[in-house]
């Protein structure tokens, strides 16, 4: 078989490398607030420069564009963890489920079992329903019964957002 003789082909133009496009500035990230699981895979709340905390995002590791951010919040968490500081969502924990709530000092508190650790631990309802509002919201629809609402006002206010969200009620 004979294959036609190539012809020496002309140089191709020389296209010049594409500048890095600058960071978004509404994305770059400032910090990491918290840690949590997520179906199984870590989850940071990203603050971005310049916006405020409650505009924070969960991102997977992936999406958070600073390796090294990441690194040294991972760090910071063990060095608290190995002085006995940290507890429940800030170990990073998923919660399994809501075993039962109480009112302590004026505000309302969960006691969270966690998944694959043998292990409780008491909650407030704020943190409970940043992480786990489903949970919340699940809690409140079978076994609370609301003779009065909760004295926290800003836990009552976010269970009935939750509950709206639903289509439910909670009070």
């Amino acid at each position: 078989m004979v294959f036609p003789k190539e012809e020496p082909s002309s140089p191709t133009p020389s296209v010049p490398d594409p500048k890095p496009s600058a960071p978004n500035p509404s994305r770059v990230p400032e910090r990491i607030l918290a840690k949590r699981v997520k179906n199984g895979q870590p989850q940071y709340l990203l603050k971005c420069q310049g916006k405020p905390e409650e505009e924070a995002t969960w991102e997977f590791r992936e999406g958070v564009a600073s390796e090294a951010l990441v690194d040294a919040f991972e760090e910071q968490r063990r060095a608290e963890l190995q002085g006995g500081r940290l507890l429940g969502f800030a170990r990073g924990l998923e919660a399994e489920e809501i075993i039962g709530g109480t009112e302590s000092g004026g505000k309302v508190k969960f006691l969270i079992k966690w998944r694959h650790v043998n292990q409780v631990e008491l909650v407030s309802c704020e943190e409970a329903t940043l992480h786990c509002p489903e949970l919340v919201l699940a809690f409140f629809h079978t076994r609370a019964i609301w003779n009065t609402r909760p004295t926290n006002a800003a836990c009552a206010q976010a269970v009935n957002a939750l509950a709206s969200g639903y289509g439910g009620g909670a009070g």
